[in-house]
């Protein structure tokens, strides 16, 4: 076997992983450099790229003089071009567009020699060192080459088993792009329609023993395929991998050495600021701050909401955008701009803009209002004002809904698009990624911002890293000695003087150091803000400081106390304050003090090394009940999840969901195991809910998924039936109808995803449809 493919081979035997690039190039240095860097393998296009078999055996030397496995993408199945391919050397070739069984057969058929095909024979050419070679040994050595199917298609899908059926073929390659225009989502990859189909085809190759690969350029994407067993890595294209290097490198050079600052600055210490003091600043306090930021130069101004509330003189949070008008200095170089929480202004109270006044408005919303949020942006813009978007907690948007927003923000272009660390939680690493994403995707013409709180003291630390990678113009938000709830703001005094010591800026900082000594510091002798425990466990727990504020005013609360009311929060419940909500969790909570957590060795006692039998919702329970009677004959343990199945069968309830619990009949109460987020006290026992949550996107808190987490760290012998996945018709997701919830598709798609991908972490668990 020739070497290049034995170690090829060897390593997909392995369970290893093989990397390459598509090349759209001609030129052999190109594929000689890729070698050079250690790549398993190139596929050479002749389907997207512009190259023929004539121009491309050159590019088959290149790969094989540094030791690199050269395939083929051919432009269509055909006998002619899958023995071009093989002829000048190539040791494997790509065959795109397999629909069928039968074309996989041809694929095989073309690509073989008898007796394992029909491969047109000809022993003058290359791959036969032009008759060179032992007749034999060429023969023989052609069995190895490698056949890679691509399956584009739903087409491809309907016929899935059939193909995995056919001999010969040694790499199944999903193509996600061509997918995604068959599922009506072109190139939306990481649309969860498009990722769960693709699950789906590995699942079932995997189950025949088929090697996998796919096309990706995310590197995160490249850890999620490699965990669920994609082998076969094809990364990015040359061109534009060049481009991406060329675009970066450009960006750098423009900027070394001038010292350029790329940010601007916007100062919201009356905007922001306004939530220490309930934006009561008074008139002569606000002058006195519009006037200093004027004279510091600082590049923007917030001066205040609007909303829908009644006016009182010297607030800055106002019914009307005139109002703030007022107290822009006439003849201004400074650039002002208010604030809107989405919901809270109804469009008709904002006037068109009549060229005088506050020309820049900010419009800050949470994920769940993000499509009417932007359809609201886009008519704040119609009336003449330039637009911030605002999508608050950003660290709570999947790669795939921030992308969504971005491609919205650039279709109608919003003067800029924000990554907001509303909580005071984001790492710099988080940060960096989101920001990223957003500086290579959003629209040239459109600026990228970073609004940060400061409850993990990052603020000042994320905003450097940002200054330190940055490759284009953007905004930093900040507020005079970081006057802000909770932990506060950025302070704008830090940054300005960051920004003249490190970028050559000329910011004044007199006038800020007045104003905070004779305005600001008067507030904070009142109302204090900045570092303390309490805003630490609320931004550790990323909710919103709203909550540590109500803890605090409680008076009756150790340290400890709260962060077991935050570990109590329900996941979906963080991001927007309820009074009502965390009333009753504390209230809960002090009832609940000593036992909080209870009954745990009662549940180690009852469920250790034990065989369990689940019972998810879905309809597929009711269908395999007889087996589910069997294992309570064989001495499995029977816990349904969220509701009672069958009283004669079911010994326990485990819930992790307050919904289900407030709908469960109370005489089954003392069958429950309850996580601690559950505000009742009269069950059976309580396992602490902060524990049992996975990392997966959209299902962290999933009831099913907790208890599989528990029973495993149990060293449990697992089986479940009724974890089923969502349907589109919610009629069909649930055994019983009273369980029944309504969703969006996108919800359904973002759940199953999460649902294939932690159940291939359960490796052990048996799930039984």
């Amino acid at each position: 076997m020739n070497e290049i493919i034995a170690n090829f081979r060897k390593k997909l035997t392995e369970q290893d992983y093989v990397y390459g690039i598509f090349n759209k190039t001609l030129d052999p240095m190109f594929i000689e450099i890729q070698g050079i860097a250690n790549f398993d393998f190139v596929i050479l296009d002749t389907e997207h790229g512009p190259g023929h078999m004539a121009e491309e055996q050159n590019n088959v030397r290149a790969a094989l003089l540094r030791g690199m496995l050269p395939i083929i993408r051919i432009n269509e199945l055909n006998e002619n071009n899958v023995g071009k391919a093989l002829d000048i050397g190539a040791l494997g070739v790509q065959v795109p567009q397999i629909q069928t069984a039968e074309e996989a057969k041809l694929a095989v058929k073309y690509a073989r020699f008898y007796p394992y095909g029909e491969r047109g024979v000809c022993r003058f050419v290359r791959a036969a060192d032009y008759s060179a070679k032992d007749r034999n040994e060429y023969f023989k050595e052609s069995k190895d080459l490698l056949v890679i199917l691509q399956l584009e298609g739903t087409k491809a899908i309907e016929n899935l088993d059939e193909i995995l059926d056919v001999d010969g073929v040694d790499i199944i390659f999903i193509g996600p792009y061509d997918l995604s225009q068959s599922l009506g989502v072109p190139g939306d990859i990481k649309n969860p329609l498009v990722l769960n189909t693709m699950i789906k085809i590995v699942d079932k190759a995997k189950a025949k023993n088929k090697v996998i690969g796919t096309f990706t350029d995310d590197y995160e994407m490249v850890a999620k395929w490699k965990s669920l067993g994609v082998q076969y890595i094809s990364y990015s294209t040359d061109s534009g991998l060049f481009y991406e290097y060329s675009r970066d490198t450009y960006n750098e050079l423009s900027t070394t050495g001038s010292k350029k600052a790329l940010a601007k600055v916007l100062d919201c210490t009356l905007r922001d600021g306004g939530y220490i003091n309930d934006w009561k600043f008074g008139n002569k306090n606000i002058k006195s701050i519009v006037n200093s930021l004027e004279e510091s130069n600082v590049d923007f101004v917030e001066l205040g909401f609007i909303a829908e509330c009644e006016y009182q003189v010297g607030n800055t949070k106002v019914p009307t955008i005139d109002i703030l008008n007022k107290y822009i200095p006439k003849n201004s170089n400074t650039k002002y701009a208010a604030m809107i929480n989405y919901g809270k202004c109804d469009i008709t109270n904002i006037p068109n803009y009549n060229g005088n006044g506050i020309k820049y408005i900010r419009v800050a919303f949470h994920k769940k209002d993000l499509i009417p949020a932007i359809d609201y942006c886009k008519k704040i813009k119609e009336k003449g004002y330039k637009v911030f978007v605002q999508p608050m907690v950003t660290v709570s948007y999947t790669d795939n809904e921030f992308e969504y927003l971005i491609k919205q923000c650039n279709s109608f272009k919003p003067y800029a698009v924000y990554v907001a660390d509303s909580f005071g939680t984001m790492k710099r690493r988080e940060v960096l990624h989101y920001f990223k994403i957003l500086e290579r995707l959003l629209d040239n013409e459109i600026i990228p911002g970073f609004h940060s709180h400061n409850n993990m003291q990052l603020s000042f630390s994320n905003v450097i890293g940002i200054l330190d990678e940055a490759k284009r113009e953007f905004f930093i938000d900040s507020s005079i000695y970081g006057m802000g709830r909770g932990a506060g703001n950025l302070n704008t005094e830090l940054l300005l003087q960051y920004l003249n010591d490190e970028y050559d800026c000329n910011y004044k900082l007199e006038p800020i150091i007045s104003c905070m000594d004779l305005v600001i510091n008067k507030i904070y002798a009142k109302t204090p803000w900045g570092y303390s425990l309490p805003n630490y466990l609320s931004a550790s727990h990323n909710a919103h400081p709203n909550y540590a504020k109500y803890l605090i005013d409680t008076n009756k609360l150790s340290m400890k106390d709260m962060n077991s009311i935050f570990d109590m929060l329900d996941e979906d419940k963080k991001n927007e304050y309820d009074k009502s909500y965390i009333d009753q969790i504390y209230e809960s909570y002090l009832a609940n003090k000593s036992s909080n957590e209870f009954g745990i060795e009662k549940v180690k006692a009852l469920l250790e090394n034990r065989k369990v039998s689940i019972i998810a919702p879905g309809k597929s329970a009711i269908k395999n009940i007889e087996m589910i009677k069997a294992d309570k004959e064989n001495g499995s343990l029977i816990i349904s999840i969220n509701f009672m199945f069958n009283e004669d069968l079911v010994d326990y309830i485990f819930v992790g969901n307050i919904k289900r619990m407030e709908s469960l009949d109370l005489n089954y109460y003392y069958k429950v195991i309850a996580t601690s987020n559950i505000p009742n006290d009269d069950v059976f026992a309580k396992v602490n809910y902060s524990k049992l949550l996975n990392d997966q996107e959209y299902v962290k808190d999933n009831s099913g998924l907790m208890l599989i987490k528990l029973l495993t760290m149990l060293n449990c012998d697992i089986t479940i039936y009724g974890m089923d996945g969502y349907s589109y018709n919610s009629e069909d997701n649930y055994s019983n109808n009273e369980l029944e919830l309504t969703t969006s598709k996108t919800q359904i798609d973002n759940l199953n995803l999460g649902l294939n991908i932690m159940k291939k972490k359960f490796g052990n668990v048996k799930f039984i449809k």
